[in-house]
């Protein structure tokens, strides 16, 4: 930001945007954006604000836009904004407004079609008041409030770009960021930074790795009735590493004739070899071994939840299950 306000200038990876007002007196100055970019573009958008004495307590205005992207590739508009006096009280009732576009433009600054035939304008219904007025895209400012390049700038980015400021970055993709009145009105002379968000990257390779990865979490509950069974179903999971996470599956059940609801838990950790274990409602927990490394038969393991006792090893034998508890005897499935 200069220290006259006159001039704007807004950077980023890709592209250097200035903005600045040449002011002469009330709604008369020129409003000019030029756009650089480090890949080769070029925008310059001018536009000369100016007014008539229609003898009314308010002045028309009259926006000349010449917008320029290049070599042949240009256009003309020329916006009016006339007051309408209906009952003769010298005070403006309402305002019309006309909207004409040209690629071609004669030598007296009038709009002509490709034969040099003057194009005609076509007004309309504008607003009451210019407090009243809905800016935009054309219109971004009230040209009577505006007197300089920050004033217009901040006016531009609410009316005329939705308090969004956008760019692209190669290798990147689309950044954006959203301004709130708080950060609109924080731009003063000097320097004001924004974070933005990469909206549409280039590549989802560069937004994830082993380091940085996005901390989600998901759940799905199901309740059926399973022949005479009450049968309550949940799965939860959340991730924890860049291609890993760990899952709950919980089912809760009733017995025919039973209140109790009896309740076991499944969990896994895809991150940790083997990590598979289930626990009951009884504090019973069931914990499976990695055994793809092991040359011991056992392949899990029994344990009383509250006291951490082991009261089974889980066994396979050539292909069978065998629960050998610590008492000596024996179960198979």
């Amino acid at each position: 930001m200069s220290d006259d306000s006159n001039t704007v200038t807004v950077k980023d990876d890709t592209y250097t945007r200035v903005y600045g007002v040449d002011y002469t007196k009330t709604a008369n100055f020129t409003f000019t954006r030029h756009v650089t970019s480090n890949m080769g573009g070029q925008v310059t958008d001018i536009r000369t604000f100016s007014t008539n004495d229609v003898d009314l307590d308010v002045e028309e205005v009259l926006i000349n836009r010449h917008a320029s992207f290049g070599i042949d590739d240009e256009f003309y508009l020329l916006v009016r904004i006339t007051p309408i006096d209906e009952n003769n009280d010298g005070l403006a009732d309402y305002f019309t407004q006309s909207y004409t576009y040209s690629d071609y433009m004669n030598e007296e600054g009038v709009l002509v079609d490709e034969d040099g035939i003057a194009l005609i304008e076509n007004p309309f219904y504008a607003f009451d008041t210019w407090e009243s007025a809905e800016l935009h895209w054309q219109i971004p400012f009230n040209p009577f409030s505006t007197t300089n390049a920050l004033e217009a700038y901040k006016q531009f980015i609410v009316n005329g770009r939705g308090s969004y400021l956008t760019t692209y970055i190669d290798g990147v993709g689309s950044v954006e960021a959203e301004l709130s009145a708080e950060d609109i009105a924080s731009i003063v002379i000097g320097s004001r930074t924004f974070s933005g968000v990469n909206t549409h990257p280039d590549s989802d390779e560069s937004l994830e790795n082993e380091d940085v990865f996005l901390d989600l979490s998901a759940a799905l509950s199901l309740e059926a009735t399973l022949g005479h069974y009450q049968v309550n179903l949940m799965l939860s999971g959340q991730r924890t590493a860049f291609d890993d996470g760990k899952f709950d599956l919980e089912m809760s059940y009733k017995l025919p004739g039973d209140q109790n609801m009896r309740k076991f838990v499944a969990h896994m950790k895809t991150d940790e070899e083997g990590a598979f274990s289930v626990n009951n409602s009884e504090g019973v927990l069931l914990i499976m071994n990695d055994v793809e490394d092991s040359t011991s038969d056992v392949i899990g393991s029994i344990v009383v939840s509250s006291s951490a006792t082991k009261i089974a090893d889980i066994e396979d034998r050539d292909g069978v299950i065998w629960f050998i508890f610590t008492d000596e005897t024996t179960e198979t499935l």
